[in-house]
């Protein structure tokens, strides 16, 4: 799993650098068209778009803590169901009776 998460954070920076480096090429380029200048402004707010937030990191955080958490109380409730005694259909259930 931790694998998988440090493969995918890799894909998204490598993912962000090349859409940084084609827009930077591309403000370059739209310089020199008519209209270019709405066209940097419309690459520039994609650029933007691709920026982390200031409060991205603690959510990031508070995500993998609840997630962790959820993983460890999910292993609780299996490995307490695996050492539950199995119940017997055959024989009568008498937990929590009386006199039993």
């Amino acid at each position: 799993m931790r694998r998988a998460v440090d493969d995918a954070e890799g894909r998204d920076a490598a993912l962000e650098s090349l859409v940084n480096l084609g827009l930077d090429a591309a403000n370059t380029a739209a310089l020199a068209l008519p209209g270019g200048a709405f066209i940097v402004g419309g690459l520039s707010l994609l650029n933007g778009l691709m920026l982390k937030l200031p409060s991205e990191d603690e959510r990031v955080v508070a995500e993998k803590k609840d997630s962790y958490n959820a993983g460890i109380e999910e292993g609780k409730r299996i490995v307490l169901e695996a050492l539950r005694p199995p119940v017997h259909h055959d024989e009568p259930d008498n937990r929590g009776k009386a006199g039993s």
